[in-house]
Order: structure tokens, then C-alpha cells, then sequence
């Protein structure tokens, strides 16, 4: 996927079904590192987090810390 299709999808899939307060959880695909999709993001009241990179701890049913 390239950043331009994922902010494209963000644009006009995502971000018109998200609300304040909503949780948007992001790997670390490069396309997902757009500033652009931060913004149309946070712009609907909602907030992004990256996750981290893969490690053994979250394929053990580690939390996440948000």
C-alpha cells in the first residue's frame, strides 16, 4: 500500500465514521506515517497511536500501553 492510497482511504473511508474520542491504532507500515493522516485523524476529534514494533512481549498477550 502506498501512503497515497492509505490517505486517500483515511480521507474518505475512515475519517468520516470516526467521533471525538474515538482510538485509531496504527502499525508501523511506512504509508502509515503521514502527518497528513495524523491530521484528518485528530481533526474528527479522535486520537492516534503507533503501535510498537513487533517484539516477543506483545506475542505473549502483553497490554499495550497507551
Amino acid at each position: 500500500m502506498t501512503q497515497e492510497t492509505f490517505e486517500h482511504w483515511v480521507r474518505t473511508q475512515l475519517a468520516p465514521r470516526l467521533r471525538r474520542g474515538d482510538v485509531v491504532l496504527l502499525d508501523n507500515l511506512e504509508a502509515h506515517k503521514s502527518a497528513a493522516v495524523r491530521q484528518v485523524i485528530e481533526r474528527r476529534g479522535a486520537t492516534v497511536h503507533v503501535l510498537p514494533p513487533y517484539s516477543h512481549a506483545t506475542r505473549r498477550g502483553m497490554p499495550l500501553r497507551l
